[in-house]
Order: structure tokens, then C-alpha cells, then sequence
């Protein structure tokens, strides 16, 4: 009998551990996810249901004739379909204010009331009487004036009184329509919410109202927002008086009703339970929801029309997986009231793939599909049952099992490994590679992982791991010609990353791991608490006013998701405008690079605005440019050519110091050669704030650092670049600009501030929370006269952007890091010589132009602004630290 032979060498047996580990998690995750798919949720969908469920359909009739809307009322009610939603289009009853076309709502609900059936309206959309200006073109947009929705609704309920259950107010606010609706509104809602539910109740107390229609997505844009984070933001916002029921749309997608993976990254049948979780969540459990649209698409394979978003089945999947919802829902959801299948016979075109969810063919003849929900609506149902115990003692064993021997084997593999060996051989690789052969491997390994598509791409992050451990000085360099590039995303599985945000990362954590593993800084930090106190520790670990303002932009950029209305943006900008610049700066102050590396950096910045113009010149014509007022602006790979005007005037400073005054001869003919390419696109970027403060106020601070001659020139070149207008002063963009009283734009402005002072008052410590202006703005606080600019994520001015965001902690963190700038700069521009003052000199007056520019534009609340700005503070704050040491 053969038996089995444990390997001899240790080795072999670790590495065997490890690998049977790997194969136990594998099982295990497989046997969690059929104990999630066979979950029935506890606590209150195991009530009982206090009444029977209402299983119905939406049906389409108002563009209907008698004869076949008598047809489908009565083919609705043979099947027990008793409750109906009919959508109503304000702007078909309502075309002019105060004049209403009751003829074709009139006809079908005077035909289901005699049947005896239950009629749901859903109240949307705003003729373009009640729009906005802005949004004359968006029929599905919100309309100006809550109060005249709320009209219409009471002219609705009262005409109908008694005769319809309910009325919804809106249908799918989470999703933004129309070209110019560039963000969804959800104040704005709640608003129209408000006013329309109370009067819906004076006009019949009785009638039942419906909030939300929330359409679900897993999108987290302006534009649409999924449903979970909706509801919360609803719910935050005061909505909760407002409705007496949630209207739900808990479609199967590309799975059936027995997916019982409840998660919001999941769109499934089971999504409707985050939704009652967040009512319960805020108190609302008493309430119920309402499946107002729900099911599962069926198209035939030659389908010629529109693809169905919701995926699609075959008739042999739609039919029991209907069947066993309406089962579910009636054993599992006793808050659930009511399911109105979608759809009784559609009104659309024929290529709309709203057909696939129709339960009466074309010839009015019932599909099986109407038959099967007919019966499950009836059927006998019995409590669900728990899952098998045996999947959750397998799955616990299978983890456990994985754990222990992947876990301890591999870490028994690697404990004999020669770790620092093979880093040795490694370091000493690159090291030979030396600086040129070092920022080729460097660019290579980026650019390749860049561009190559997922997930081919990720074989390039090795090398570039090893290459920012080894050198950080060209991890930190290749961070700042990345920041420009922010919007052009990268995919890793199921994220979208920036190529700036996995340098910061992979930076960080190489920072972190030669200067500060985490165990032993844990130890160091204890031991010096113990015997030294915090003096000691500060004395390690030395903190200046520089170090505080951006620890406390850190804490309260943290903390503004938890009162800001729209908390997944809130979030995000979090993330890649203030953790990851600050994470950037921690390891630049940190870094001890020596004279040649610091240059470096500004070599990067350098070329990155070489590279950034010169793109733009290539695509001047297409993406690169924009056609606006009489010229053609430059803006490169940004949305606006604004964008790129703050970023070249960081630069520029930074560039004309070195190339006029620096010591290489080889570094100022490169500059001199980029130099042409920037000047030109900031020239035709034609930007205001560019043109008259922020330039000009930076060449003046270049001028007065090097002296009386150079401070000559410098007015020269602003007298040139005045000269060089006079070509466009015939177009609209020149004029407005050399007419800089023009009463209209300046008026638009000062609304603007007016508004964000307004936005202040109401929340003056804490702010409206990161990337929330914009919301807020629209939903709540822009004034008559600001249409044009509903659509702005921040009020044009820094101290009204860092206090509108953060509260007023914002201006003093902002105050403390400028203070701490200038003084630091001050003090090394007049200790330190050579390349090393000039540079010091270029970004004191790149820091000037984000001042003077952000004056009248945005200042650091971007990716590639906050990066620069955190790079400009964060080598004074590293040379400080030189001299301290």
C-alpha cells in the first residue's frame, strides 16, 4: 500500500501548507457565498405581515382610446391585478400655468374606479413653464418653485379625492436628465417634497403618498447617485415627514430572487432590503415601501432595438423568477405593501426594451408570465426556512483551516527566506543603474502600467515598488509629473485609480517601511511616552506651525463626510484632494534629499506643464481646445482651459527663476526650451485670473527678490504680453477682459460670493462638508440673476472655498501653513545660495499666484492643485528640517 511521503525539507512543507491554506479559503469563500444566497434576513422580516400584499402592474393608458383602455382594465382585473400605476406628465395636464387638460386622466380614472381598482399616479414631470432657465431643455428636471408642483398636486388629489390610493411625488430623483442637469438635487427634493405633501394631505387627507421612485444604481456621480446613498442623503436632509411610504424599484437584474446578497455594490432583487435598513436606521420602520416598479427583462435574441440595462432573461427564467418574488416578498418582507409589476402593456417605441417586462402581448392576449404571478399572488405560503447548518459549520472550518495553515505557513516560509539579503541584491541593482538608468526603469514600469489595459498592468507594479523603495527621490519626482494627469483613470479590478494615487500609495508605504515599520515605531513611541514624556517625543519627532496647519486640514477634511449632504463625494475628494497630497507631503518633508534631488522636483514640475502644453498643442483643434467668445482657448487634458491656467502659473515662476538665474548651463537651456511651449499655452488659455493677477503678481515677486534691474524687466514682460493682446482685442473673450468693470460679469460674481457668505452663515464652524458647494449651492443658495452658474462646485474665491467646505478651522489651518511658508522661505532664501535660493525665490512666487489667482478661481480644492501645493510647502518644510538637524 502506498503511502503518503511528508516532503523532507522544511521548506517544501511550509510552502505545502501555504498552498493547501489557499485551497481552504477558496472553499470557504465558495460555501459563503451559498450561505449568502441562501440567507433569510432576521429581526423584523420575521414579523408577521399586517396585511396582505397588493400585487399589481404600471400600465400606460392616458394616449389610449376607450376601447382598449377598458381592454386592459379588465384583463388586469380577471388576473387579480387590483392595484395600477399610471404616470402622469405635469406638463400634459398643467401645459400653461393654471390651465389644465384633465380629458385623458379623467378617461382612465373614471374606467378603473368602476372596475373597483386601485390607481396610483405618479406626478413628474415640469412643463417648461415651471423649469428653471438653466434647464429649459431638461423635461425631467426639478421644477424652479416647489410651490408650484405643489399646485399641481393638490389640483391632482382634489379633483380625484377618494378615488385614487396614491399619489408619488417625482419618480427617479437620484438620476439627474437633461444635458445642462449636471448633478442631482436632493434638498432641492426634499424641498419639493415638503411643500407638495402637505398639500396632497389638505386636498384628501386620506390619499396615500409615496416618496423616492428611486431608480437603483451602483453609480456614484453629480449626475446619478445610487440609491442606497440617496435615501441616507434624503433622510439627512429632513425628508422623513414627508411621505408616508418609500417607492421602490427592486429589480432581478442578472440574478433571481433567491440571491440573497445584500450589498451596496450589488444590484439584485435582494437590493430593497438597504433600503428598508436605512428607514429602520432613521427611524422610519414604521413605514412601508412600495415595489412600484420591479421585475426581470425578457428580449429575443434578434432583438433589434435599445439593450436593456437591466439585463435580459429567457421566458423560461422570467416567469418562475416573477412567481418567486411575489413568494418571498410575501414570506420575507412584511413591510413591503405592495408589488406593481412592470409592466401591463407598455406605450413606447418598438425598439424601447421596455417591452421585454410586458405581461400582454401586442394582440392584448395575456403572456404566462401574467398567469404565474396571478397564482403566486394566492398560493398558500409557508415561513422561510434557515440555512443548513452544515454550509456554516463548512464555511467556519474551511476559514479557520485557511487561515491557520496559508498564515502559518507562509509565515514560517518567510521567516526563512534571507529577506535582507535578497533587499540587499536588489537595492544594490538599482543603485548600479544609477540616475539616468534609474528614471528610465522608472518611467517605463509607470508608463506601462498606465497604459496597458487590466490585468496586464498589474505585473508592472513589482518594479515599480522596488524602484520607489530604493529610490524615493524619483518616486517623489515621477508623483509630481503624474498630478497634471489625474483624470485620465487607470483600472484595477473593479476600482478606477489615478496613476498619482498609486505612486502616493506605493510612496507612502515604502516611506513607511524604511523609516517607520509599524511595530517598531509602536515600541520607539511607548518607550519614549514612558521615559521621556511627549517632550522627548517631540523632540524625535519635531512638528512646526507647517506641520500643524496640515495636520489639521487632515482631521477636519476627515471629518466633513460626517455632516456633509452628500457624503460619498464628500469622501472621495477627501481622499485623493486631501489625505493623498497630504500623505505626499509627509514623505517629502520627511525625505532628506540632497541638493541635486530637490532639483529634481523641480525638473518634474517643469515637465510636467512642458508635457502638458505640448499635448494640448497636438490637440488644439479637437479635445485639447475650446471655442468660446471669438477665440479658441487651450485647455490640454483638462475640462477647462481655467484648469490649466492655474496649473501652468504654479509652474511658471518656478521655471523662469532657474532658467534666468540658475547655475547649470544645461538646466537653463532646458528651461529656456520649455519655457516656449508653457508661456504660449498659458497665453492661449486666455484666462482672467491668469492674465491680470496671478502672473503678474508672480513675475513682481521674482523681480523684487533678484533686484531693481530684474524687478525692471519683469514689468517689461507684462507690458510685452499686454502688447500681444492687441491682435484679439476685437474678440468678445479680449474685450470683456480689458473692459474689467463690465457690470454683468462682475454682478454674476459678487451673486456668487453673496451666495457662498450666505452658505457660511448657516454653517460657519464646520462648513457644508468637501466637494458638497455645489449641491448646496443649486439645491439651496444661489441667488436670482446666478442661473448661468447653478452648475459651480466652489465660489471662486480661497477664503470662501476653504471656509464653505470646512468651517472656519479651514482659514486658520490655511492662515498657519501660509505663515509658515513665507517665514520659512524667507529665512532660506536669505540663508541658502546658488540654484538652492532661486529655486526657494520660484515657488515663493508660485505660492503668490495661487493667492492672487485664487482670489477669483479656484486655489487648491483639485487633485493637481493640492499636490503642487503640498510640493511648494513641503520643500521648505524638508530644508528646515536640514537645517534643524
Amino acid at each position: 500500500m502506498q503511502t503518503l511521503r511528508i516532503p523532507s525539507h522544511p521548506w517544501r512543507a511550509f510552502l505545502l501548507a501555504a498552498l493547501l491554506g489557499i485551497v481552504a479559503l477558496l472553499f470557504a469563500a465558495l460555501f459563503a457565498r451559498t450561505l449568502a444566497r441562501a440567507r433569510v434576513p432576521s429581526g423584523i422580516e420575521a414579523e408577521p405581515r399586517p396585511a396582505p400584499l397588493q400585487v399589481g402592474a404600471n400600465v400606460a393608458l392616458l394616449k389610449r382610446s376607450d376601447a382598449e383602455i377598458a381592454g386592459q382594465l379588465d384583463q388586469a382585473r380577471a388576473a387579480g391585478l387590483l392595484t395600477l400605476r399610471q404616470p402622469v406628465a405635469w406638463a400634459d395636464i398643467e401645459p400653461a400655468s393654471g390651465a389644465y387638460d384633465w380629458t385623458a386622466l379623467d378617461r382612465v380614472v373614471d374606467a378603473a374606479s368602476a372596475r373597483g381598482l386601485h390607481v396610483v399616479l405618479t406626478l413628474t414631470g415640469a412643463p417648461a413653464w415651471a423649469r428653471k432657465p438653466l434647464d429649459q431643455d431638461a423635461p425631467g428636471a426639478l421644477p424652479a418653485d416647489p410651490a408650484s408642483y405643489a399646485r399641481f398636486v393638490s389640483a391632482v388629489v382634489g379633483r380625484y379625492r377618494g378615488r385614487i390610493e396614491a399619489v408619488q411625488l417625482w419618480d427617479s430623483p437620484n438620476l439627474a436628465t437633461g444635458p445642462n442637469r449636471e448633478f442631482v438635487q436632493p434638498r432641492q427634493y426634499v424641498a419639493l417634497l415638503k411643500a407638495a405633501y402637505a398639500a396632497a394631505k389638505a386636498a384628501d387627507s386620506g390619499v396615500l403618498v409615496l416618496g423616492g421612485g428611486l431608480a437603483p444604481t451602483t453609480e456614484n456621480t453629480p449626475s446619478n447617485q445610487d440609491d442606497v446613498r440617496y435615501l441616507e442623503t434624503l433622510y439627512r436632509a429632513g425628508a422623513a415627514p414627508y411621505f408616508d411610504a418609500l417607492a421602490v424599484k427592486p429589480y432581478g437584474f442578472w440574478s433571481g430572487p433567491d440571491d440573497r446578497i445584500v450589498d451596496a455594490n450589488v444590484l439584485n432583487f435582494s437590493r430593497v432590503v438597504l433600503l428598508r435598513d436605512i428607514m429602520t436606521r432613521y427611524g422610519d420602520a414604521d413605514k412601508s415601501a412600495w415595489a412600484v416598479e420591479w421585475g426581470w427583462n425578457v428580449l429575443p435574441k434578434d432583438w433589434p432595438g435599445r439593450p436593456a440595462v437591466s439585463g435580459s432573461d429567457s421566458d423560461a427564467k422570467q416567469t418562475p423568477r416573477e412567481a418567486e418574488a411575489v413568494l418571498r416578498a410575501r414570506a420575507e418582507w412584511p413591510w413591503l405593501a405592495s408589488m406593481l409589476v412592470t409592466h401591463l402593456r407598455p406605450d413606447a417605441p418598438p425598439d424601447d426594451p421596455v417591452w421585454g417586462f410586458a405581461m400582454l402581448d401586442d394582440r392584448l392576449q395575456p403572456r404566462p408570465l401574467l398567469q404565474a404571478i396571478e397564482s403566486a399572488a394566492q398560493a398558500p405560503i409557508s415561513p422561510p426556512s434557515p440555512p443548513n447548518p452544515l454550509t456554516l459549520y463548512l464555511t467556519l472550518a474551511g476559514l479557520a483551516l485557511g487561515i491557520v495553515l496559508s498564515g502559518g505557513g507562509a509565515l514560517a516560509l518567510a521567516r526563512r527566506l534571507p529577506w535582507v539579503s535578497i533587499w540587499v541584491a536588489l537595492d544594490a541593482m538599482i543603485g548600479r543603474l544609477g540616475d539616468t538608468g534609474g528614471m528610465v526603469a522608472f518611467a517605463a514600469s509607470a508608463l506601462l502600467f498606465a497604459l496597458l489595459p487590466w490585468p496586464v498592468n498589474v505585473v508592472f507594479l513589482l518594479p515599480l515598488a522596488l524602484l520607489t523603495a530604493a529610490r524615493l527621490d524619483l518616486a517623489l519626482a515621477a508623483i509630481v509629473v503624474a498630478a497634471p494627469f489625474f483624470l485620465k483613470t487607470i483600472r484595477l479590478g473593479p476600482l478606477q485609480v489615478s496613476l498619482v494615487e498609486v505612486l502616493t500609495l506605493i510612496t507612502f508605504a515604502a516611506w513607511v517601511a524604511r523609516r517607520l515599520t509599524l511595530i517598531t515605531f509602536a515600541a520607539w513611541v511607548a518607550r519614549r511616552l514612558t521615559q521621556n514624556g511627549l517632550a522627548a517625543l517631540k523632540a524625535q519627532l519635531p512638528l512646526n506651525l507647517q506641520d500643524g496647519a496640515v495636520l489639521l486640514l487632515l482631521l477636519l477634511g476627515g471629518l466633513s463626510p460626517l455632516w456633509a449632504l452628500m457624503a460619498g463625494v464628500a469622501n472621495r475628494e477627501f481622499r485623493v484632494v486631501v489625505l493623498e497630497p497630504i500623505l505626499f507631503y509627509v514623505v517629502l518633508r520627511d525625505a532628506r534629499l540632497d541638493r541635486r534631488q530637490t532639483l529634481r522636483l523641480a525638473d518634474a514640475a517643469v515637465l510636467a506643464g512642458a508635457l502638458l502644453t505640448l499635448y494640448g498643442f497636438a490637440t488644439y483643434t479637437g479635445a485639447g481646445g475650446t471655442a468660446a467668445e471669438g477665440v479658441r482657448r487651450l485647455k490640454s487634458v483638462y475640462g477647462s482651459p481655467n484648469n490649466l491656467a492655474l496649473m501652468l502659473g504654479r509652474i511658471l515662476p518656478v521655471l523662469l527663476a532657474l532658467a534666468l538665474w540658475g547655475e547649470s548651463r544645461w538646466r537653463r537651456l532646458a528651461y529656456g526650451l520649455a519655457a516656449a511651449p508653457i508661456v504660449a499655452g498659458l497665453f492661449l488659455t486666455f484666462s482672467t485670473g491668469a492674465w491680470l493677477l496671478g502672473v503678474p503678481a508672480a513675475l513682481l515677486v521674482l523681480g523684487v527678490g533678484r533686484g531693481r534691474r530684474a524687478l525692471l524687466a519683469m514689468l517689461g514682460a507684462v507690458g510685452v504680453a499686454a502688447l500681444a493682446l492687441i491682435p484679439f482685442a476685437r474678440t468678445e473673450r479680449v474685450a470683456r477682459l480689458l473692459n474689467l468693470g463690465e457690470a454683468e460679469t462682475w454682478e454674476r460674481r459678487q451673486l456668487l460670493w453673496q451666495s457662498a457668505l450666505n452658505m457660511i452663515r448657516d454653517h460657519p464652524w464646520l462648513g457644508v462638508g468637501l466637494d458638497n458647494f455645489l449641491y448646496e449651492f443649486r439645491d439651496a443658495y444661489y441667488l436670482p440673476g446666478a442661473e448661468v452658474e447653478q452648475n459651480l462646485s466652489h465660489p471662486h474665491n480661497i477664503l470662501l472655498d476653504f471656509w464653505s467646505r470646512l468651517g472656519i478651522l479651514a482659514l486658520v489651518a490655511l492662515v498657519g501653513s501660509l505663515a509658515a511658508f513665507f517665514r520659512g522661505a524667507w529665512r532660506l532664501f536669505h540663508a541658502l545660495s546658488g540654484d538652492m535660493r532661486w529655486l526657494i525665490l520660484g515657488f515663493a512666487a508660485s505660492m503668490v499666484d495661487f493667492l492672487a489667482h485664487g482670489l477669483i478661481d479656484n486655489s487648491f480644492f483639485l487633485v493637481d492643485l493640492a499636490f503642487f501645493y503640498m510640493l511648494t510647502v513641503g520643500i521648505v518644510r524638508m530644508l528646515e528640517r536640514e537645517g534643524e538637524a
